[in-house]
């Protein structure tokens, strides 16, 4: 956690030294859309599966004030939440389609950062994930891996001609 406050700090520097607002507003973009995954834990902890023990167990340093003690017991059982709302493919495809719109059409420069930081975080977390599949529980269906790199394929694809 020391190591992401200083990257943010050093960036608030190097924009505040450089004084241009577009850059200044493309950062706090960058900070929201990073930041917005992480909030995809605590919403699952505290409303969409509130009775697993490790969600009770979080809720209760909630209630206590203990910012610090939930957030480390949010990430060391990081890998028993399987059914995020943000964490799935919909919303990898949903974001990459309608990203790439907003970055192109918009005049947002908060916007386009928050896109991109969002787009960005969610791919990384998806190539490290040991467990890809769990990213696939939206589908009506268990997708194989032939399915999955299929998919891939035509997102790319209609990526590159567009």
């Amino acid at each position: 956690m020391p190591k992401r406050i200083i990257i943010f700090g050093i960036l608030l520097i190097v924009i505040l030294v450089h004084r241009s607002w577009s850059d200044m507003w493309l950062t706090v973009g960058w900070i929201l859309g990073y930041f917005a995954t992480e909030l995809d834990q605590i919403f699952y902890a505290t409303v969409c599966n509130p009775h697993e023990l490790s969600c009770q167990r979080v809720q209760s340093e909630i209630a206590k004030r203990d910012w610090k003690n939930a957030w480390r017991m949010l990430q060391d059982s990081k890998s028993e939440r399987t059914k995020l709302p943000i964490h799935n493919i919909v919303t990898g495809l949903v974001l990459g389609i309608l990203g790439v719109w907003l970055v192109t059409s918009s005049l947002s420069i908060l916007a386009s950062g928050l896109v991109i930081s969002l787009g960005i975080k969610l791919f990384l977390e998806f190539t490290l994930d040991k467990n890809q599949i769990d990213w696939y529980w939206l589908m009506p269906k268990p997708l194989r891996l032939k399915e999955i790199w299929a998919l891939i394929l035509v997102l790319q694809l209609w990526l590159l001609v567009r």
